[in-house]
């Protein structure tokens, strides 16, 4: 795993899981997300990937344009 650091989550290995290739994201406290695809992740993906910024939710980041903010009650 590479661990999170400022403005960069840590990110877990390549991983398989119900046939599918997965790897997560984590922001170091409550931000998590998971790719999954058919296909091994290619360096392509994790450049895409190590794109990706988590927040925790109430923070509101300068310079973010798109957001998804998932709730499960």
């Amino acid at each position: 795993m590479r661990e999170p650091a400022e403005g960069r989550p840590g990110r877990f290995e390549q991983r398989r899981e119900d046939g599918d290739y997965v790897v997560a994201i984590w922001n170091g406290e409550h931000g998590a997300a998971y790719f999954h695809s058919a296909q091994p992740l290619t360096p392509q993906h994790f450049a895409a990937i190590d794109r990706v910024l988590l927040f925790n939710e109430g923070e509101t980041p300068e310079g973010c344009d798109l957001r998804t903010v998932f709730s499960w009650e």
